[in-house]
């Protein structure tokens, strides 16, 4: 089993790079919000969750063993496969995606294609307490998901790709508070792009 790969970045063609470690280019599965973050020609260091198969073997990359501790978690729910969990965490990140898991809101889940109301409630109801155990402590009482949330899906129904939408979120200070505030400032760093 591969733990993680370390080497430079060959090509990108998303959802999946090139990275070749020592002279071999292992071809792995990228969320689209850590290729956005990531140039052809530079070193990378990714933890990979190893998918295999009877007829085959695929490499799913996370630049933090955070993203790969959550996307474990979501494809141990039956009906969340590896290429769901990845797009789970391509519409927020892992730290908003355990807090919506965590105060039980399904909603954020639902907006992940390939998973409807019943799979997100069954990821809710199997990983809620096990995410809270791990993660509840430290991080409080965490809404600012829902606002991330509502200000991605109105910058998308506005026209904005999705992946840019996620920068900006990323990018943004957990001092802006409210959807309101949120939205403003990411259609000010929208403009910037």
């Amino acid at each position: 089993m591969i733990g993680y790969l370390n080497g430079t970045v060959y090509s990108i063609t998303p959802p999946t790079l090139l990275l070749e470690v020592h002279g071999v280019g292992y071809i792995v599965y990228t969320p689209g919000s850590a290729i956005q973050h990531i140039t052809p020609g530079e070193p990378l260091q990714l933890f990979i969750h190893d998918h295999i198969r009877e007829d085959s073997r695929e490499l799913y990359g996370f630049l933090t063993p955070e993203d790969l501790e959550l996307f474990t978690h979501l494809i141990s729910v039956s009906g969340i496969g590896p290429k769901t969990g990845v797009a789970a965490l391509n519409i927020a990140s892992s730290s908003h995606l355990r807090s919506a898991i965590i105060h039980g809101d399904a909603s954020l889940l639902q907006r992940v294609p390939g998973i409807g109301q019943k799979t997100a409630q069954r990821v809710v109801l199997e990983l809620k307490e096990r995410l809270a155990k791990e993660y509840g402590e430290q991080m409080g009482v965490d809404h600012s998901y829902r606002d991330d949330a509502d200000v991605i899906d109105a910058l998308v129904g506005l026209g904005y790709a999705i992946h840019n939408v996620q920068t900006v979120i990323s990018e943004m200070s957990p001092e802006i508070i409210g959807m309101q505030n949120r939205l403003k400032t990411a259609l000010q760093l929208l403009s910037k792009l």
